[in-house]
């Protein structure tokens, strides 16, 4: 697990400003393997090329800036397959929907907003791209939005009133994740439970496509976990990475997943880690606050 960094991007020239008092980034990767980034103090979100060994990431490749909508841009989520970003604006309290061109450049074009939420921060889209998840933090709870997406003749985007989901154990959500299977639901919080700082996990109803307690969690002085403010599953489902903030120096932890994105180690709080990346001179990790996992290399 430990190794150092392939590539970092990083300099004057990348726009990037990653740490607010949201402690959250948000991250995605398209499928040409395009890596976009929420820089909440800079009111950017920032597009790089592929991060290859050796690459030259200074120079962002594509931007959206608060002309475009943006304010405190915190989570980030991104339909593949209809070429869709949705980005959660903190200072406003509204997620923008976007149509993405990469072709011959990367470029943007607003499509609908969703208004009336309250800090909004991570965000996650199920299987199918029809439920948008989004952490209400100012609320402490988890919205659904129902979303629409059209592509011929043009992309046209909408959304539902969302449905609000009060659920159990949630502590100031700010990073979440859907697993590829859309049926479990991982929130990072930044607050604790049962004295721990921990991951609140909650099946989705496979009828509704809704989340349902009670919860399961990931805490406990066995688990590495510390302030947690981001979460990811990677594609093949078998493993969960949260990002924790610690501020002696943070940690990505991992975690072994069932089918159903449940844990391999059934026990409730004190699961320990199957694998872990610590601050230190290889891994360079400060306090990490935003993360995407891709298995494959990029095209």
């Amino acid at each position: 697990m430990a190794k150092s960094p392939d590539t970092t991007i990083g300099g004057s020239n990348t726009l990037l400003s990653l740490v607010s008092k949201n402690y959250l980034a948000g991250m995605a990767r398209d499928a040409g393997g395009r890596l976009y980034v929420a820089g909440p103090n800079t009111n950017t979100v920032t597009v790089y090329a592929p991060p290859l060994p050796g690459a030259n990431n200074s120079e962002p490749i594509g931007k959206l800036t608060v002309a475009d909508g943006l304010s405190q841009p915190g989570g980030l989520a991104l339909d593949v397959a209809h070429g869709i970003l949705y980005v959660a604006n903190t200072g406003n309290g509204t997620v923008t929907m976007y149509a993405v061109t990469t072709v011959p450049v990367v470029g943007f074009q607003k499509k609908d907003t969703l208004s009336g939420l309250s800090a909004p921060l991570g965000l996650a889209l199920n299987p199918s791209g029809s439920k948008l998840f989004i952490a209400n933090r100012g609320k402490n709870t988890i919205l659904v939005a129902g979303v629409s997406v059209t592509t011929d003749p043009s992309p046209t985007v909408t959304f539902s009133s969302p449905t609000v989901h009060a659920l159990q154990d949630l502590t100031g959500p700010l990073g979440i994740a859907l697993n590829p299977a859309g049926t479990r639901l991982y929130v990072a919080g930044n607050g604790k439970v049962n004295k721990s700082y921990s991951v609140t996990m909650y099946a989705i109803d496979q009828s509704t496509g809704l989340p349902t307690t009670p919860a399961a969690h990931i805490g406990g002085d066995k688990t590495g976990i510390c302030n947690p403010a981001s979460v990811a599953v990677d594609p093949s489902g078998t493993h969960l990475y949260v990002a924790n903030r610690e501020s002696s120096g943070g940690s990505i932890t991992v975690y072994n997943l069932n089918v159903d994105g449940s844990l391999v180690a059934p026990t409730d709080f004190n699961v320990q880690p199957a694998a872990m990346m610590l601050h230190d001179t290889v891994n360079q990790l400060g306090a990490p606050v935003g993360l995407v996992v891709a298995t494959e290399p990029p095209p």
